[in-house]
């Protein structure tokens, strides 16, 4: 019996089977390098949101009563949600309708995952009537 070279005395070839082998560790290396990619999207996007969250925090900390929307803008960037004031019913104050002066838009600024933030509250005149940081337990 004449032994191939670099085989072993009774080792028989099987390529199939070796073909599978390394398909097999080809794709588990595909997949461990599409999960180290997802996982440094989501780290990323997660580092990325906290630190815009802290610094619209820092910004509307700044906002006092009497602000212009520009003066807001500048400072905390486009708010997350716009809407008219009262669309609840409610206003820091008491119902909409004991509230002088009257609001008429109010402004959202997310800072956290669930719920957390700030509201901002606007006067006629578009300037700032009252402020409320809200977060979650």
């Amino acid at each position: 019996m004449v032994t191939p070279i670099n085989k072993h005395p009774g080792e028989i070839d099987r390529p199939a089977e070796r073909s599978a082998h390394e398909s097999v560790g080809k794709a588990l290396a595909r997949l461990a390098l599409f999960l180290a990619a997802l996982a440094t999207l989501v780290i990323g996007y997660v580092v990325y949101d906290r630190m815009r969250a802290a610094s619209v925090d820092r910004a509307c900390q700044t906002v006092v009563r009497g602000d212009t929307k520009e003066q807001v803008h500048l400072r905390a960037g486009e708010p997350t949600a716009t809407r008219n004031c009262g669309a609840d019913g409610y206003y820091p104050g008491g119902k909409q309708a004991d509230v002088e002066p009257r609001c008429s838009r109010e402004y959202w600024y997310s800072t956290e995952y669930f719920g957390g933030g700030w509201l901002i509250w606007f006067d006629d005149s578009g300037r700032v009537i009252d402020t409320a940081h809200l977060s979650s337990p």
